[in-house]
């Protein structure tokens, strides 16, 4: 019998958080029949000695080299796509799984998940070490709930951008062309929302069993395209497919804002101290932005030339700390 579950790992240029990343996956393995899954974009050999090295130890364990870079959107399919197994969690290079993570999902397949078609894993923003937890759960769940996908699209479809989140049925997955979604970052969320339809279930699994590695900007490979990145979000909502209403997509616009922030003056601030917004991105987001009133215009405006350094007081003072004053320790057990 094949697997029930397969873990796919899209991976780019960083060999060392990918070597942690895969420790991590299969000491959650353990003994279980779980197979893992890498597409690998880097095309330059990067992760080769890496890859190779778990090549030799697991027998379950499957590489695709691709011979030309198919960027963030296309390699998440792709990975998803090699999964020959019923369901596939794809996990990013640099985050971790706690050990007893992939026990608690087969568990809930086990169970035939309750008639859901797509599963919601929790998870934790942490720092770049992995030590320490920012504000907990990100869904504030007390126990697993069965709900409709709809009403999940409409208060907690954010949350599945990071692909973590994500235990995709792969029957239904196969059925959807994600090519549509591809260029939008979130290509793998069109494509789960519109395989499972309106009507379908989700089971949020309230546990957090994923650590999200996102302390900032030096974080994240796609941090220089972050607006890209968020206007992306909205992008993907106007293209998708699967029987969601226009006050669906509102809604869950509305609820993202939770996370897309790219209209917060805080936002740009923050943003401007990195560096990255700037006069020329100014141009091409807001000065034609219909939902910005005159205020917050001539707000994004004067941020976009303010100097970073000032920038970075502020974001200090009103983000980073604050975050650092609710951080907790995560559990040694997790890592």
């Amino acid at each position: 019998m094949k697997p029930r579950l397969g873990i796919c790992l899209p991976v780019y240029k960083r060999p060392a958080l990918l070597e942690k990343c895969l420790e991590s996956i299969f000491a959650s393995i353990g003994k279980a029949e779980v197979s893992v899954y890498v597409s690998d974009d880097s095309c330059d050999g990067t992760n080769d000695a890496v890859l190779e090295k778990f090549s030799k130890r697991y027998p379950n364990f499957h590489v695709s080299k691709n011979e030309k870079n198919l960027g963030i959107d296309g390699n998440i399919c792709k990975a998803i796509d090699m999964a020959e197994t019923d369901f596939a969690w794809p996990i990013g290079e640099d985050d971790r799984l706690r050990h007893g993570a992939v026990a608690a999902v087969l568990e809930r397949l086990d169970g035939e998940s309750r008639g859901a078609s797509f599963l919601f894993s929790n998870y934790e923003y942490v720092d770049n070490r992995y030590r320490w937890s920012f504000n907990g759960p990100v869904l504030k769940v007390q126990r697993d709930e069965l709900m409709g996908a709809e009403r999940f699209f409409r208060e907690h479809s954010w949350a599945i951008g990071f692909i973590g989140a994500c235990v995709v049925d792969r029957r239904l997955w196969g059925k959807t062309d994600s090519d549509r979604y591809i260029g939008t970052y979130y290509a793998h969320v069109g494509t789960i929302f519109e395989s499972i339809g309106a009507k379908a279930k989700v089971l949020v699994i309230a546990e957090p069993l994923v650590l999200n590695r996102a302390e900032d900007s030096s974080t994240f490979t796609w941090s220089k395209h972050a607006f890209d990145v968020f206007f992306g979000w909205e992008r993907m909502i106007g293209l998708l497919r699967g029987g969601y209403s226009a006050a669906d997509k509102k809604r869950a616009l509305e609820s993202s804002k939770v996370l897309f922030k790219q209209r917060s003056p805080l936002w740009l601030v923050s943003k401007r101290a990195d560096c990255i917004y700037r006069f020329r991105v100014f141009h091409r987001y807001y000065a034609s932005d219909p939902t910005l009133g005159k205020g917050t215009r001539a707000a994004a405006y004067v941020i976009a030339g303010m100097p970073p350094f000032l920038c970075k007081a502020a974001k200090i003072l009103a983000k980073d700390l604050p975050r650092i004053i609710k951080k907790r320790r995560v559990a040694i057990e997790s890592l």
